[in-house]
C-alpha cells in the first residue's frame, strides 16, 4: 500500500526540511496531542527511511515509518 502526502506550508523551506530531518524538531510536531514522539531514523534522501515511535500518555508505543521516494 502507498500513502502519498502532499502539503504546502507557509514557512521557509529550510524550516520544513528540518522538521522532517532533525530528531528534536521532529519530536515537537509529530503525533497526536499528548503523545511523545521519538525519531529513530530520519534519512532524508531518495530511498532513505524514516521511523519514529509515538508514545501514548499510558506508555503504549506506536511505531510508524516509511521510505522517502523523492526529496
Amino acid at each position: 500500500r502507498d500513502l502519498v502526502l502532499v502539503r504546502r506550508f507557509d514557512a521557509p523551506c529550510d524550516l520544513v526540511f528540518r522538521a522532517w530531518t532533525d530528531p528534536k524538531a521532529f519530536a515537537q510536531w509529530c503525533g497526536p496531542h499528548g503523545f511523545k514522539a521519538v525519531g529513530d531514523r530520519l534519512e532524508a534522501w531518495t530511498g532513505g527511511r524514516h521511523r519514529a515511535c509515538l508514545i501514548a500518555p499510558d506508555g503504549e508505543e506506536h511505531w510508524v515509518g516509511g521510505k522517502y521516494l523523492e526529496v
